[in-house]
């Protein structure tokens, strides 16, 4: 993506947590297609007062990412659907090129701000009881009510990811492609994996402030926000039976694109 663009500084991951840490962030969504991108990353690149860098690690800078959410009787996905302001998401993540599987707890605040808890772990299994007491603790500690339960695997979501970098103003923007889902529980009848709403892009700008520039820059160019999840999206892909309010809006959002 960036091989026909004006050379960008590298970074690498350890500064990245220096420079743009945001465990406690604001996080905005935009969906785009293939040629949205194409046509938007040179228009960021011109605001060079950001600083910008490019996240490499061994002279790559699109990794694949393989992300497993864990549910209890699908009680995240539906506090998201309806837009509970109280909520939380339990997954495990492998981070590229041999890096650590982390356990993942992340809250939103109710005020816009989400926060995120990381375990390191041994493998993208099921849940331990040790890590089922550190989620709990996390729970415990954050304003979401949860009166326990039992975490299963429901949902794996796989894609290739790039990484911005706004040193300036500390801020990321996460590019995500070629997204892909398999249920943690397959059926004979289920497709082994399938493709979450083919050449689309999820942007994901991280901010330590409500109002951050890289959105403001989004913004100009016509592109907005949208309230998605990558674990909502599959999980309505693969189940006709479920709620698909959320994907029928991104479907709608790729043919207007498509029509541009």
């Amino acid at each position: 993506m960036f091989d026909t663009q004006p050379q960008v500084t590298e970074i690498d991951l350890e500064s990245v947590n220096v420079v743009a840490p945001l465990q406690r962030r604001f996080d905005r969504k935009f969906l785009l297609d293939e040629n949205s991108l194409e046509r938007l990353v040179p228009k960021l690149l011109e605001y060079e007062e950001f600083d910008w860098r490019l996240l490499t690690i061994e002279q790559e800078h699109e990794f694949f990412y393989s992300t497993t959410y864990f549910d209890d009787n699908l009680l995240t996905y539906w506090d998201h659907l309806k837009g509970k302001r109280l909520r939380f998401k339990i997954r495990s993540r492998e981070y590229p090129n041999n890096g650590p599987v982390m356990l993942e707890v992340k809250t939103k605040t109710g005020r816009g701000m989400s926060d995120k808890h990381r375990l390191l772990r041994n493998g993208n299994s099921g849940i331990q009881s040790t890590e089922s007491e550190w989620i709990a603790d996390c729970l415990s500690s954050s304003p979401v009510r949860y009166s326990g339960g039992a975490f299963e695997p429901a949902l794996t979501v796989s894609y290739l990811r790039t990484t911005l970098v706004a040193v300036s103003i500390g801020e990321r923007l996460t590019i995500d492609r070629q997204l892909a889902a398999s249920l943690a529980h397959q059926t004979s009848e289920d497709p082994p994996n399938f493709d979450m709403l083919p050449d689309s892009v999820i942007l994901e700008v991280k901010s330590n402030r409500p109002r951050s520039k890289i959105s403001k820059i989004l913004y100009q160019n016509r592109h907005h926000p949208q309230s998605l999840s990558k674990y909502c999206l599959g999980t309505a892909t693969a189940d006709n039976s479920l709620d698909r309010g959320m994907l029928r809006a991104a479907e709608r959002q790729m043919r207007r694109l498509a029509s541009q």
